[in-house]
C-alpha cells in the first residue's frame, strides 16, 4: 500500500531524494523480511532485534520499527504487529504531522498509509524515482518527512555526562549571557533571512532563499557564516557531502578545550530554509538557530573552555537531515567523543505570548534518555539562574521526536537535545512558508532562547578549568526498581564534574541508614542485592571525591516482592473465540496466577485465575476480529508480583 500522490518539484531533483530509501537486502523465499512494530515492554536495549526507529505514539506508548524475518521476531517473544509482510527492495518514509488535519486527509485518500499511530504516518514507495515526489507532497500537505533509516539505530547506555552545575551562578557566563543582544540577534537573523543585506566574499547579497539546491544562495549563507566564524578567530572549515545526488556543504567552528579538548560539546542548527522554489526567508526555521550559533561564536571566541566546542551549521536538513546524517556517521565511524549535542531549530516564534518552549529528549524507554535528560537540565537550570524565567519556561518533552538534526546523533549512540519553540500547542504557521519573515518573530522570546542556550553550552563544556578543589554535585532523579524478590535497580542523574565514586545508603522503616553499594565515577546507576522478599527500602546516593561529599539525592522507594515477576508472556489465537497464554514461572510458593485482559477501548479487567506452577492458561468467549492485550502475575494470600510483559492477540474473524 501507499500513497498516491502528484509530482511538485523538478523531476532532477527526485534522484536526490532517494536518499530516504531503505533498500532492503534481495528477496529470499526462504525468510523474507518484515516490516514490523514491536511493543516496548522491557527496555530498548533488551529488545533482540534489528531496530531501524524508536518511536511514541499519540497515545504515549513507545514502539519501535523493526525490520527482519517474522521467524526472528516471533523468536524473540515480542508483541508486535506486522506492517508489511514482504519488506523486500521497499523503502519507507514517516510523515510527523505538522499542521492539524493532515493526517485526517491522508486517512481519506484512497491508498491508505501502512500505519497511522496518531501523531505520524508510515509510507511504503516501491519505485524511487517517487520518493522525491512523495517527500515533496508530505511536506506541502503538512507533514515533516523522515526516512526509516537504512541500518539499526545505536541502543547502548550512556553516562548522563560531567556536567557543571548551571544551577550555581557564576560571573563571567553572566556576563557572556549579557552579551547576547537583542540588536545582534536582529542584525544576524536580518542578513540570513534577507531583510538586510550582507557581506559575503567582499560583495554585499540580498538573499530570497536559503534553499539547499538554490545554488548561488545557499553559497553565499554558507560562505557568509564561513567567513563570520573565521572572523571571530575560530579554526572554521566547510564540511562537505553527498548524499543520494545531493550535494552541499556543512561549515564548521571549532574553539578547542584546554583541559579536556577530547571531550566534545556541539552546538548545531541548521541554515537551510523552505520552499523549494520562490522566496523562501526561513528567518525561525532555521534562520533563529543559525543567529544563536553566530552569536554564540562571537561570545565564546574570547573564553577557555575544558572541552572541545564545534559549531556546525547543517544544510540538507529540509531533503532529509542529510548533512547532519553524514556527519554524525562519519563522527561514529572516527569514534568521536561527542559529549553532548545542542540542537536548535526554530526558537523565535512566540504567537501566543506565553513562555513555554521544548527540549526533546528520547524517551524514557531508551537506554539514551538519561544522558539527554543531563543535557536538558542544564539548560532548565540555566534559564532559572540567570533570570530567563519570565520569558522562558523550559518543558523537558521525553518523546524521542526525530525531525530535525539531532536525530542522526541519536541514530549513532551520541546524546542530543532538540531546541525548539513550543511546537505542541503554539506552532509556527508560518512554517516552510514565503511568510517566515523577521517581522513575524518575537525578538525579546528569541534574544532569551539565545541567551539561555549560550548559558548552557558555556556549562556544559566548563568555563572556568579545573574542579578538583570544590565538592561534587549532588545526584538528581533517583529511582528505584525491584528485579526480584532479592534485589532492586537504582538509577539516578549525575550532575557533577568531579566525582571519583557513588555512595549508594539503604535503610527500613524504624532502621538507621548504611552503606549498601558503591557505584564508579560517571555512574548513573547500580543494583543492591541481598534484600528480603515483602520488606520496603528506602535509598539515597551522593558523590564522593575524596574526603569531600556532595548532599544527598532525593529518596527513593522500593517495595520488594514476596513473589518473582513472570517472564515470557505469550499469547496465540487458537480460533476466533480463543486465546492460549504461556509465561514462565520464577516464583516458589505462589498460591495462584492473576491472568488481566484489555482492549484498545476498554480498561484491564481480571480475566481469570490458574492454580500455582501453571505456566498457561486457554481463555473462551472471547470476541471474533478484537485486539486483546494480557499481562500476568503471581499471587499468595497476601502479595502479589510485579506484572509480567504484555502480550498482545489479534483474533480472526
Amino acid at each position: 500500500m501507499r500513497l498516491s500522490i502528484p509530482r511538485l518539484i523538478p523531476a532532477a531533483l527526485l534522484i536526490g531524494l532517494a536518499v530516504f530509501a531503505l533498500t532492503l537486502p534481495a528477496f529470499t523465499a526462504e525468510a523474507p523480511d518484515a516490516l514490523v512494530r514491536v511493543a516496548v515492554d522491557r527496555p530498548l536495549d533488551a529488545i533482540d532485534l534489528p531496530v531501524h526507529a524508536h518511536l511514541r505514539d499519540a497515545t504515549g506508548e513507545d514502539y519501535v520499527l523493526v525490520i527482519a524475518p517474522l521467524e526472528e521476531v516471533e523468536a524473540a517473544g515480542v508483541s508486535f504487529t506486522v506492517l508489511d509482510s514482504d519488506a523486500t527492495g521497499a523503502r519507507y518514509l514517516l510523515g510527523l504531522e505538522r499542521r492539524p488535519g493532515s493526517r485526517a486527509r491522508v486517512l481519506k485518500s484512497e491508498s491508505l498509509p501502512l500505519h497511522d499511530d496518531g501523531r505520524r504516518v508510515l509510507l511504503r514507495v516501491d519505485d524511487p524515482a517517487e520518493i522525491g515526489a512523495q517527500t515533496e507532497t508530505l511536506r506541502h500537505l503538512g507533514f515533516q518527512p523522515s526516512a526509516v533509516p537504512p541500518t539499526p539505530i545505536t541502543l547502548r547506555s550512556l553516562s548522563p555526562g560531567s556536567f557543571a552545575k548551571a544551577a550555581t551562578f557564576n560571573d563571567e557566563i553572566a556576563a557572556m549571557v549579557a552579551e547576547a543582544r537583542k540588536a545582534f540577534v536582529y542584525d544576524y537573523n536580518g542578513k540570513l533571512s534577507g531583510a538586510q543585506p550582507l557581506v559575503a566574499g567582499g560583495t554585499e547579497h540580498n538573499l530570497s532563499t536559503r534553499a539547499t539546491a538554490s545554488g548561488a544562495p545557499i553559497d553565499i549563507a554558507t560562505q557568509f557564516v564561513y567567513e563570520h566564524m573565521l572572523a571571530q578567530g575560530l579554526s572554521t572549515t566547510y564540511h562537505p557531502w553527498t548524499l543520494g545526488g545531493f550535494t552541499g556543504r556543512n561549515v564548521v567552528g571549532e574553539l578547542p578545550g584546554a583541559i579536556r579538548p577530547n571531550e566534545i560539546v556541539l552546538m548545531v542548527a541548521h541554515l537551510d530554509s523552505r520552499p523549494y522554489s520562490g522566496a523562501a526567508p526561513g528567518a525561525d526555521d532555521n534562520g533563529s538557530g543559525s543567529t544563536a550559533l553566530m552569536l554564540a561564536a562571537k561570545i565564546f571566541a574570547q573564553r577557555e573552555l575544558e572541552r572541545t566546542v564545534r559549531f556546525i551549521f547543517f544544510t540538507g536538513e529540509e531533503q532529509g537531515l542529510l548533512g547532519s546524517q553524514v556527519y554524525a556517521q562519519q563522527a561514529a565511524a572516527a569514534e568521536e567523543n561527542i559529549v553532548a549535542v545542542l540542537n536548535l531549530d526554530m526558537i523565535a516564534w512566540n504567537g501566543i505570548g506565553d513562555p513555554i518552549m521544548r527540549l526533546h529528549t528520547r524517551t524514557t524507554a531508551n537506554p539514551g534518555e538519561p544522558a539527554d535528560r543531563a543535557i536538558a537540565e542544564v539548560f532548565v537550570d540555566a534559564v532559572n539562574t540567570y533570570g530567563l524565567s519570565e520569558t522562558l519556561m523550559p518543558i523537558i518533552t521525553p518523546d524521542g521526536i526525530t525531525a530535525s538534526d539531532h536525530s542522526p546523533f541519536w541514530n549513532w549512540g551520541f546524546p542530543a537535545v532538540l531546541v525548539i519553540e513550543d511546537d505542541a500547542d503554539d506552532f509556527n504557521p508560518h512554517w516552510h512558508r514565503s511568510s517566515d519573515r523577521r517581522d513575524t518573530l518575537d525578538i525579546n522570546y528569541f534574544t532569551d532562547m539565545v541567551k539561555a542556550s549560550v548559558a548552557t553550552v558555556a556549562n556544559l563544556a566548563v568555563l572556568n578549568g579545573s574542579e578538583t578543589d570544590r565538592a561534587p554535585t549532588r545526584p538528581t532523579q533517583l529511582t528505584g526498581t525491584a528485579l526480584s524478590r532479592s534485589s532492586a535497580r537504582l538509577t539516578w542523574t549525575d550532575r557533577s564534574t568531579n566525582e571519583s565514586a557513588f555512595e549508594i545508603h539503604l535503610r527500613r522503616d524504624g532502621e538507621t541508614w548504611s552503606f549498601a553499594t558503591e557505584a564508579s565515577a560517571n555512574a548513573g546507576n547500580a543494583t543492591v542485592g541481598g534484600l528480603e522478599g515483602g520488606e520496603t527500602y528506602y535509598y539515597r546516593v551522593r558523590a564522593r571525591r575524596g574526603n569531600l561529599t556532595s548532599d544527598w539525592s532525593n529518596r527513593a522507594t522500593v517495595e520488594q516482592p514476596v513473589l518473582t515477576r513472570p517472564l515470557d508472556l505469550a499469547a496465540t489465537a487458537l480460533s476466533s473465540a480463543q486465546v492460549r497464554l504461556t509465561w514462565s514461572d520464577r516464583s516458589a510458593g505462589e498460591r495462584n496466577f492473576e491472568i488481566h485482559l484489555r482492549t484498545p477501548e476498554t480498561p484491564w479487567a481480571a480475566a481469570t485465575f490458574v492454580g500455582a506452577d501453571v505456566t498457561e492458561a486457554i481463555l473462551p468467549g472471547l470476541q471474533a476480529g478484537q485486539t486483546y492485550y494480557f499481562r500476568v502475575r503471581a499471587r499468595d494470600r497476601s502479595a502479589a508480583s510485579p506484572w509480567s510483559n504484555r502480550a498482545d492477540a489479534q483474533l480472526p474473524d
